[in-house]
């Protein structure tokens, strides 16, 4: 098959595994996965028995990422052996736990990083490896990949890790009689106190299982290439300076799934119990949320005196303890009597979905071990902090929080823990005087979050005919991709039928992309006509509405957009053929990208039209019939290779009224985005960049190219093909359609069934319901269907690039249109040409005369006759033709292959417009301050 060919950066993404760890770590997977990297993410078997058993009760094998695949990342999953019985509780045995990832998993991730390089494609490019991990860089190094080492704790904490030297050779660690004194030689950190180390930095015994780990890990860590951070580069910029100095370290964080609540990919290691119902029964702001995180022990003694406070303080809360919060031995360890106390005032649950219950409007502070997860999201919810650090990092992460940020308080303030400071403290969080204090503080701490993943939000409008929706849905994805927000929007009636089509129940055609962890969402506009208009019947009036009633409509919702959006709308994207993109712009304070989804060529004729009215080639009663040599950038063409519209001399219709406005709308667009490749028309391309930004970024794929089944766009039900095609010869099979717009006549429709009917060759027709017109359902020649039968295979609709990929087709009878045009390259399968209107005689033009591609299906456009169809078609499907046709087209396929590929003009140019959009929005004023 033609299929595209996976290219790009490839990591082995291997996570630690305890569930603090695998939470960023699969969101930093579908990060990469959005940006264009294969990843393969692999996980222990021990977190993938518990998270199979979590999700459905039982330990199938299921892969947690089917869902990302689903919406077009490419992201693998496997497995590996951490050394120890999948079986063995790791959470009663730390010590054989952290001393077989130690020594003995090393062997497994060696085998399985030899098993995947030796049979994956793209090649593997880069190992990504939790930092605690001992054995990273050297396996990178033995493989030849580049190491990074994935960080998911402040960058504090990593910087005192890394500086463990100094604290032993200042005597602050890992000696008899450890000094109390502040530390103030870490390079990027003023000061701290001992006691707000880590707590494996605060022992004097460094003998143990866990201090071998750190040990090992950081001098490994010293072999990475890169570091990744799960922190934000403005909460701690002079430590993370300072660690720059040293190795490339970047703050990537904070790694949240799309919607923060989105839980796509299955990371929980017990069943999640569900509060809704129970907090939508309390007051707003009035219950504590209470969690020691998924790996934290407490002692009982502890436990008791927390329950008592809470138990006397009257608060509402809801309180996860883990079956083995205590230990694994120990599943109820609450005092006798207290869940009856406590009555409806307080849940206790084993565990739940963190973020949905931050979010509940209920919750109004948090008790947390201050990991470092948790912290983060709670200042996404802006709910302030009740700290009680257990372990690790907690020590630490707590005087963040405390001291320097000051958006929590403590639990205790002492190092013995009372009932009655329990009761003192969890009413001062909850005290309205001092929670709104700490709210005004978290609200600065979110606001650097929010800055940190500012994106660029772009409204998109895609044409409503299917040929322009199916490029606009791939834009939208792969800006999407690059970190954009976007809001498509298709018109009520191409949104009616695409629903209809794919018996859909007029939902949101983007549900399965945001699964991945891309922020598209999804609006719909009126085109100023009822849904039910027939528009193939009533081209003039549906034009006419595009031009006079539609705008209002389109005001009406970028307006609302503007005003309730976030991130901020930026840009509107609008596509060439709207005639009011650039004016909405200009109201609403937006920058504007006009999106043209055919050849430049056609574009710059059309930008150009003044020309050809003062030189009487387009306009006039008598059209010049003379070769046209004076368009920058085009040599010459044909007044017959110009699109139908510029071949008129009647230049008064509905469509020549909307194409003038368009192209003067298109003259106030700061940016053209082009759906072609800038190796296939550089001349063209280049003079049309002297008058604006315009950027050829195509083309403009599917991720995996016969992906289509992720958003729906087609308008009508698709008919499956495979089956017919499989038993059809390779290369024996004409596939024939003419595009999702374009009629023919009756007259001319007959004669090609008839020539087909005679040159006995194989073919699949696509034949529109209204393909001649909607009154005429089945136009065909009565007994075609009989005599073909067996042969041909005629249908309504199809999966065009599932069809082009089959090994069975061998060419295509097409209308010229840019899609199938681009699509045909890709799979290298040879054009015959029969354009029918607008620019498929301009497209005519590249695929034959210029590139070489194909051949003409008629050498008279105006006639068509059974005889040329049988004679053209079995020139077309001879061996030797075809063959010719296809070494050429491999030529040009190469160039969009090296388009799309990592340095590519695609790519490029994507980043520049990126860039430049994002520097231009800067400095519009918002629509507010005009």
């Amino acid at each position: 098959m033609a299929a595209r060919e996976k290219k790009g950066p490839h990591a082995i993404l291997i996570a630690y595994p305890l569930q603090g760890h695998l939470i960023p770590s699969v969101h930093l997977a579908i990060n990469l996965a959005s940006r264009g990297f294969t990843i393969t993410f692999v996980n222990t078997y021990s977190i993938h028995h518990q998270t199979t058993k979590a999700i459905n009760g039982n330990c199938s094998g299921e892969d947690i990422f089917a869902a990302a695949r689903e919406s077009g990342l490419d992201i693998r999953y496997d497995t590996v052996s951490d050394g120890l019985p999948v079986e063995l509780d790791r959470s009663l045995n730390h010590d054989e736990f952290m001393s077989g990832l130690v020594d003995l998993m090393p062997a497994h991730v060696e085998k399985l990083v030899a098993k995947i390089m030796q049979k994956s494609s793209p090649p593997v490019t880069c190992l990504v490896v939790d930092t605690f991990f001992v054995w990273g860089s050297p396996i990178a190094k033995k493989f030849g990949l580049l190491c990074v080492s994935f960080w998911t704790e402040p960058a504090l904490v990593y910087t005192l890790y890394y500086h463990m030297d100094l604290l032993k050779k200042n005597g602050h660690f890992a000696c008899q009689d450890i000094r109390k004194d502040p530390i103030d030689y870490i390079p990027g950190l003023k000061t701290i106190d001992p006691k707000d180390l880590t707590s494996y930095l605060q022992d004097s015994d460094t003998s143990s299982v866990v201090h071998k780990l750190i040990f090992a890990a950081f001098n490994n860590a010293k072999g990475a290439d890169f570091v990744l951070c799960n922190t934000v580069q403005e909460l701690e910029p002079q430590v993370i300076e300072a660690l720059q100095s040293y190795k490339p370290f970047y703050a990537i964080g904070p790694i949240f799934p799309l919607g923060f609540t989105n839980a796509t990919v299955p990371t929980s290691l017990w069943s999640e119990s569900d509060c809704t119902q129970w907090l939508n029964s309390k007051p707003h702001g009035s219950v504590l949320y209470a969690s020691f995180g998924s790996y934290a022990h407490i002692t009982k003694s502890e436990l008791w005196k927390i329950a008592n406070g809470l138990l006397i303080s009257k608060v509402n809360f809801v309180w996860v303890l883990r079956p083995d919060v205590v230990s694994s031995n120990d599943v109820d360890p609450l005092p006798v009597g207290f869940k009856a106390a406590v009555c409806d005032r307080g849940m206790i649950i084993p565990w739940c979905s963190q973020r949905q219950v931050l979010t509940h409007p209920a919750i109004r502070g948090f008790l947390t071990h201050c990991g470092w997860n948790s912290i983060l999201e709670a200042i996404w919810c802006e709910l302030p902090l009740l700290c009680f650090p257990l372990l690790t990092d907690q020590f630490t992460n707590r005087k963040l929080v405390v001291d320097i940020w000051k958006i929590g308080i403590n639990l205790i303030d002492r190092t013995v823990i009372t009932e009655e400071e329990v009761s003192k403290n969890v009413n001062r969080l909850m005290d309205n005087k001092l929670g709104s204090e700490l709210k005004d503080a978290i609200r600065g701490m979110k606001k650097k979050l929010e800055d940190a993943l500012k994106n660029p939000h772009a409204i998109l409008f895609a044409y409503p005919l299917q040929g322009h929706v199916i490029p606009a849905v791939n834009l939208a994805i792969s800006l999407a991709s690059r970190g954009f927000t976007i809001t498509f929007v298709n018109t009520k009636s191409i949104h009616h039928q695409t629903t209809k089509a794919n018996n859909g129940d007029g939902g949101d055609i983007f549900e399965a992309v945001r699964g991945s962890g891309l922020d598209i969402r999804y609006a719909t506009v009126s085109d100023g006509l009822p849904v039910e208009f027939d528009r193939s019947l009533n081209d003039d009036q549906f034009t006419a509405a595009l031009v006079h009633v539609m705008s209002a409509h389109v005001d009406e919702l970028v307006a609302k957009l503007v005003k309730c959006s976030a991130p901020a709308v930026s840009c509107l994207i609008v596509d060439t053929f709207y005639v009011w993109g650039s004016a909405i712009a200009k109201k609403h304070g937006l920058v504007c990208a006009s999106f043209w989804t055919e050849p430049a060529l056609v574009y710059t004729l059309y930008y150009h039209m003044d020309l050809l009215i003062n030189n009487g080639h387009f306009a006039s009663h008598d059209n010049r019939k003379d070769p046209i040599d004076y368009i920058p950038g085009v040599k010459t063409i044909e007044p017959k290779d110009l699109m139908s519209y510029l071949q008129d001399d009647d230049a008064t219709t509905w469509l020549h009224q909307l194409i003038f406005a368009a192209f003067n709308d298109v003259r106030g667009a700061d940016f053209v985005l082009c759906n072609t490749v800038q190796e296939l028309e550089p001349q063209v391309i280049e003079a049309l960049q002297s008058y604006k930004p315009f950027y050829a970024i195509g083309p403009i794929f599917p991720r995996s190219f016969t992906n289509n089944a992720t958003v729906a766009t087609s308008l009508w039900s698709e008919s499956d093909c495979t089956q017919w095609l499989n038993s059809k010869p390779h290369g024996s099979v004409l596939y024939a359609s003419f595009g999702s717009y374009a009629h023919i006549t009756k007259r001319a429709l007959w004669e090609i069934a008839n020539g087909l009917l005679l040159c006995n060759v194989n073919f699949v027709w696509v034949l529109r319901p209204d393909i001649v017109s909607s009154n005429d359902v089945d136009p065909l020649p009565v007994g075609f269907k009989e005599a073909v039968h067996g042969r041909g295979m005629i249908i309504h609709w199809c999966s065009q690039t599932q069809v082009l990929t089959h090994p069975a087709i061998g060419g295509f009878l097409t209308h010229c249109g840019w899609n199938s045009i681009l699509e045909s390259i890709w799979c290298k399968v040879p054009l015959l040409c029969f354009p029918l209107l607008t620019d498929q005689f301009t497209n005519r033009k590249l695929v034959v005369d210029d590139w070489k591609i194909g051949i003409n299906l008629i050498d008279n456009q105006m006639v068509v006759t059974k005889e040329e169809v049988l004679k053209n078609v079995n020139r077309f499907m001879d061996e030797k033709i075809r063959k010719q046709l296809k070494a050429t087209m491999g030529g040009i396929k190469k160039k969009l292959e090296y388009a799309l590929g990592p340095g590519g003009s695609c790519e490029k140019n994507m980043e520049c417009f990126v860039k430049e959009l994002n520097a231009k929005a800067n400095i519009i004023p918002s629509a507010s301050t005009n």
